[in-house]
This record gives C-alpha cells, sequence and structure tokens, in this order.
C-alpha cells in the first residue's frame, strides 16, 4: 500500500489526532453532533482498513472515555499519573519479561490466543538483535519498523536515544499531569496512556501522530479555556438571537 503520508501506519497514526480533533468538535457543540460523529466512524472504519485490531481498541477506548467518564461523576476517580505509570509497567512487563506467559491458561487454554502476540515477538527479537548490534547510538531513524514502540526505541536510538526520550516523556508528564487538572488534561492523559497501551504492538515512536496528540495534551489547558470561551459566546449569540425574533 502506497500513500502520500508515508508508510500505511504512518497515515494511520494521524487518524488518532482527527480523532481528537472530531471529540474537541463535538466537546465545542454538543455530543450530538452529526459532523463530529460522522468524522468519528470515518475515521474508525478506516482504521479498520489500514490498521491493527490494537488501534480498533485504542480508538474504541477513547470514543468511550468521552461519552462516560468526561465531566461526569466518574471522572474524579481518574488519576492520571497513577494510570500511565500503570500502563508503562505493563508494557516493560510485557516486552523485556514476557509476563504474558504468567497467564498462558487465560491466553492460550481459554481465549485460544497465540502468546507471541501473532508472531510480533519474533519481530521484537530483530529489535533487540539491531540494539545489541549498535547499543550506544542505535541503528538510526531508517532502521525496520518494530512492532513494539519500547524495542522500537532501544533499536532507532540506543542507550543514549532511549535516554534522551525517557526524560523528554518524564518532563512532558510532570507538566501535564499536575495536581489541579482540567478536564481535557485528563482526557489528553487518557488518550496518552491508551498510545503507551499500544506502544506493546504498535511502533508508535516512528509515528508523527504521536506529536501532533502531544501538542494537544500539552495545550489541552489553553484549549478548554477556548473552547468555554466559544461556546459562551455562542449561547451568547443564541440568546440575542431568540429575542431578536418577531413576535407572533
Amino acid at each position: 500500500m502506497v500513500s502520500l503520508l508515508s508508510s500505511p501506519n504512518m497515515t494511520a497514526s494521524f487518524l488518532f489526532p482527527a480523532l481528537c480533533s472530531a471529540i474537541l468538535l463535538m466537546l465545542l457543540t454538543t455530543k450530538k453532533n452529526l459532523f463530529a460523529w460522522l468524522l468519528i466512524a470515518e475515521i474508525f472504519v478506516t482504521v479498520l482498513i489500514l490498521w491493527s485490531a490494537t488501534s480498533l481498541v485504542g480508538v474504541f477506548l477513547i470514543v468511550m472515555y468521552v461519552l462516560v467518564v468526561y465531566k461526569t461523576k466518574m471522572e474524579k476517580w481518574v488519576r492520571s499519573k497513577l494510570l500511565i505509570n500503570a500502563v508503562l509497567l505493563l508494557g516493560f512487563g510485557i516486552t523485556f519479561f514476557k509476563i504474558q506467559y504468567l497467564f498462558s491458561f487465560i491466553i492460550v487454554d481459554i481465549l485460544h490466543k497465540d502468546l507471541t502476540m501473532t508472531g510480533r515477538t519474533d519481530v521484537w527479537n530483530i529489535g533487540f538483535e539491531g540494539f545489541f548490534s549498535s547499543p550506544i547510538f542505535g541503528c538510526g531513524f531508517s532502521s525496520k519498523t518494530i512492532d513494539n514502540g519500547y524495542v522500537q526505541l532501544l533499536y532507532m536510538g540506543g542507550i543514549i536515544g532511549t535516554i534522551a526520550y525517557l526524560i523528554f516523556g518524564f518532563l512532558f508528564i510532570k507538566r501535564m499531569c499536575h495536581k489541579h487538572q482540567v478536564h481535557l488534561e485528563k482526557f489528553f492523559s487518557f488518550v496518552l496512556a491508551t498510545i503507551l497501551l499500544m506502544f506493546i504492538a504498535e511502533s508508535w515512536p516512528r509515528f508523527m501522530g504521536l506529536y501532533i496528540i502531544l501538542v494537544f495534551a500539552i495545550n489541552a489547558r489553553k484549549i478548554e479555556f477556548k473552547l468555554s470561551e466559544l461556546g459562551h459566546c455562542n449561547e451568547k449569540y443564541c440568546r440575542i438571537a431568540y429575542r431578536a425574533q418577531p413576535k407572533s
């Protein structure tokens, strides 16, 4: 498959910022906004064609957060740092310690799934071999795509690149996940946690869509203020228009 936005995976990654944009449109207007729902449906279908089941789960989780959690009583239970750290521990556990084998009786015997994640762990081994061939600086950004974001970092950047990336991630999370978060900061924390979960099966550090979402996330407070300001203006306009209607 050929795309103007590079590989199919790179193209598909842009659908997640598009999903966030559709959700912001919905939040500015109403959760019943037909155009926003058409965008979300189009994104879901495109992910179904271009990408994996993991991505479909990611889209579903983000939409369900907006419908069930956003600005509800459940939102107060969202702990951004705890959520992100839990997902990171799960990702590290599966990637480097193969903790999925501890649950083989569920995955294999009950769910009848493959512990290699449809052969992905074999691809991860290529990344580990590339890392050990150049552990300090890695094999470069043009390296083969490995179906795991954590292995991809080691493969591309080696120890130096991975440490730099982790420092960047730590500073970003520290800035966004402060004590008094606004609604959109919690939402984008959930989006980030969902993407980190997808790191297990997708090479997200290579995808430009990730960095567009980070720009959204770091400006979430400003975006929420602007949305509330626009929403107030829309309400004020509607009140003026209603009063200006001719009386029957």
